[in-house]
């Protein structure tokens, strides 16, 4: 199964983990061979590519995905309703992208909101900002500075377009909203869970600060985890590579690619408790 060919490029997302994809392959072939009937969660989704990756090597896999950001979650939500979309150039003037990026996170319970709208906005904020980076205010609206280049109205429908009309998803995949603590609170024992979570210090939370004390919890849950039965895939900074050992897990260190800043490779911490077959 080589995960790396068969997970097809989706959107663009700060903090993809689609280089991992050569380095988690055997963690979760394992996983198959142990567990034929699990479930695989994504608690952190963000672009989901190993979830794809799953779903594209085990079809009949059940998948739960979840993420802060309510807007992200309401693309996956289109993807999942198998619905074709059609989508005119014309809606995407510069005064329309603006209108959408000044949309709160409030408006996703107004009359009127569908969930093909909330992930049209979603891409339209995501696909026309520097750096396809996501930053928004704590009321959820967009702040990332807006890159004129992107704003071709063709060019964006078509990709719009092509991102909408990928129903990767099927009926029986679970899509959540929320903290991952509400998104774990089901696992079963075989299950599989791939933690992704932002970096601390960074706002990638939802629209809230990712800090070191949430990453701890996110520790402690995996020892109880671990106690009980269930797979854990962990990736992250490698300042808890330490504590990680410490309840049984088995860690390695990545060499990620070089930073736009810095031009430094980052150190990425891979840790799991899914014992070789």
């Amino acid at each position: 199964m080589d995960l790396r060919s068969s997970a097809p490029v989706c959107f663009p997302w700060n903090g993809s983990k689609r280089w991992l994809l050569p380095h988690l392959q055997p963690l979760v072939s394992r996983w198959f061979a142990a567990s034929t009937n699990g479930t695989y969660l994504e608690p952190f989704a963000g672009a989901a590519h190993l979830a794809r990756a799953v779903r594209a090597s085990a079809p009949s896999t059940s998948l739960l995905l979840n993420d802060a950001n309510l807007w992200l979650m309401s693309l996956y939500r289109q993807q999942q309703s198998g619905e074709a979309i059609t989508i005119s150039p014309n809606q995407f003037s510069v005064e329309r992208i603006h209108k959408f990026r000044n949309l709160a996170d409030s408006s996703l319970t107004r009359s009127g909101m569908t969930v093909q709208l909330a992930a049209t906005r979603f891409l339209v904020c995501l696909l026309t900002c520097w750096g396809n980076r996501w930053e928004a205010k704590p009321d959820g609206r967009f702040r990332s500075t807006l890159n004129n280049t992107y704003c071709d109205p063709v060019k964006l429908a078509s990709r719009i377009c092509a991102v909408l009309n990928d129903w990767w998803l099927t009926a029986g995949d679970t899509i959540l909203a929320g903290d991952w603590q509400t998104a774990v609170a089901g696992v079963q024992r075989g299950d599989l869970v791939y933690i992704d979570p932002p970096y601390p210090e960074s706002l990638g939370y939802g629209n809230n600060q990712w800090r070191f004390k949430h990453l701890l919890d996110l520790v402690d849950w995996c020892a109880e985890a671990h106690r009980d039965g269930v797979y854990v895939i962990l990736s992250n900074m490698d300042d808890v590579q330490r504590l990680l050992t410490r309840i049984g897990y088995t860690t390695s260190l990545v060499n990620g690619p070089r930073t736009t800043k810095t031009k430094k490779a980052r150190v990425e911490l891979i840790a799991h408790n899914i014992e070789a077959a």
